[in-house]
C-alpha cells in the first residue's frame, strides 16, 4: 500500500452520496442520505478500489454514520457496508474494510451486528473526541474496553480497533488556547 517516509498509511472514506444518487435528492443535504440504490454506490467502490489497490489497502464506510453524516437508518448503514465490503474485495481482495462511528457508540456497533455486519468488516474505527478541559483517560479505556468487549463477544477477537480521529470539541467550552 501507500506509505510516506514515515509509515502513515491513507483511510480514505466512501462516502458521501452525489445528489443525482441521492435517495432524498431534493433535499439541501442529499448528499447525507444514503444512495437510493446501493447497487450505485457498489459500482463506484469497485471502480475507485481497483483504480487504487496499489496505493491504498484499507478503506472506511461512511464518516460517523451514527450522527447527522447520514440520514439513514442503522439497517441502511449495515446494507451499505455490507454492499461496499463486498465490492472493494472484488476489486481488491487484499483491501481491509473500515466500518465504525463517532464517538464509540457501542449500542449502534451491537446494532451492525444484529444485521449480520460483523464478516463484511475488517477495522473498528471510532473517534472518541473529549469534552470539558481534561482528558478523560478513565471514560476512553471504560469506552474502548467496552467496544473491545463486544467485538469478542461478537466472534471478532482478531479485528483491530482503530482510534481514526481524536481530539477535544471547541462546541463545549473549550478554547483553542486551551
Amino acid at each position: 500500500g501507500f506509505n510516506d517516509p514515515e509509515g502513515l498509511s491513507l483511510l480514505p472514506i466512501f462516502g458521501y452520496t452525489p445528489k443525482w444518487a441521492s435517495k432524498n435528492p431534493d433535499a439541501e443535504n442529499a448528499h447525507a442520505y444514503p444512495p437510493r440504490d446501493v447497487r450505485t454506490s457498489s459500482r463506484f467502490v469497485y471502480e475507485i478500489v481497483r483504480r487504487y489497490k496499489h496505493r491504498v489497502k484499507v478503506w472506511e464506510v461512511w464518516n460517523e454514520p451514527n450522527i447527522e453524516f447520514l440520514h439513514g437508518s442503522v439497517a441502511e448503514y449495515a446494507e451499505m457496508v455490507k454492499a461496499a465490503s463486498v465490492a472493494a474485495k472484488r476489486a481488491d481482495p487484499t483491501c481491509r474494510i473500515a466500518m465504525g462511528c463517532a464517538g464509540v457508540d457501542v449500542e449502534f456497533l451491537r446494532r451492525l451486528y444484529e444485521f449480520g455486519c460483523g464478516p463484511f468488516y475488517d477495522v473498528m474505527s471510532v473517534h472518541p473526541y473529549q469534552w470539558g478541559t481534561r482528558f478523560n483517560d478513565g471514560w476512553m479505556i471504560e469506552k474502548l474496553t467496552t467496544c473491545r468487549r463486544v467485538m469478542d463477544e461478537c466472534g471478532d477477537s482478531g479485528k483491530e480497533l482503530w482510534l481514526t480521529e481524536l481530539g477535544w470539541s471547541l462546541s463545549e467550552g473549550v478554547t483553542v488556547e486551551q
